[in-house]
């Protein structure tokens, strides 16, 4: 997989940690980092998902911690003009970014055409999920957060914010079982 990839890149493979000003467009090595920084993306090119990136933006909303978003948005949005056909991650990163300024019209567009492009991610419809409950549309989030479980029905985090609506609602015994 590696030197198919190889072949088709214009440069050497980056290690998984590179900066986000330049996201998956530059390929100059450099050091591996434990965890990534506030101005890194992690990005890793696995086998069971061809030449696909995906992208874990670290956008945090942590105290003390400098986001940026602007910078990670450009990033994207780079990637999506200058590739034929851009990995659906890259609009799944553009919904996280959007979900993180609270910009939640443009982030439910955003997640919207990665399902549509990807359906069978389970992170892709939870995001999506976590952006119809933001918007307090509990119906479309459970749809979503049930599509993610269909895909990935050991995810934590899906019981969880699936259990959170239920609670919300007072639907007792589906909180329950969203939380079992």
């Amino acid at each position: 997989m590696v030197e198919r990839s190889r072949a088709l890149l214009a440069g050497v493979l980056r290690p998984p940690f590179q900066p986000a000003l330049l996201g998956a467009l530059d390929f100059e090595p450099r050091l591996v980092a434990e965890e990534p920084q506030q101005d890194e993306v992690r990005v890793g090119l696995p086998e069971h998902h061809g030449f696909e990136v995906e992208l874990d933006v670290g956008l945090s909303r942590q105290p003390g911690v400098v986001a940026q978003y602007a910078e990670a948005e450009a990033t994207f949005r780079k990637g999506l003009d200058q590739q034929f056909k851009p990995p659906t991650s890259f609009y799944y990163g553009l919904g996280l970014v959007k979900t993180a300024t609270d910009s939640l019209k443009a982030a439910s567009l955003w997640l919207i055409r990665a399902t549509e492009a990807d359906p069978r991610k389970g992170a892709y419809h939870k995001a999506l999920g976590d952006v119809y409950a933001q918007q307090q549309v509990t119906e479309l989030a459970i749809d979503e957060y049930s599509r993610a479980l269909e895909l990935e029905p050991n995810s934590a985090e899906v019981h969880y914010a699936m259990g959170k609506l239920y609670f919300k609602d007072r639907k007792w015994e589906e909180t329950v079982k969203a939380w079992k």
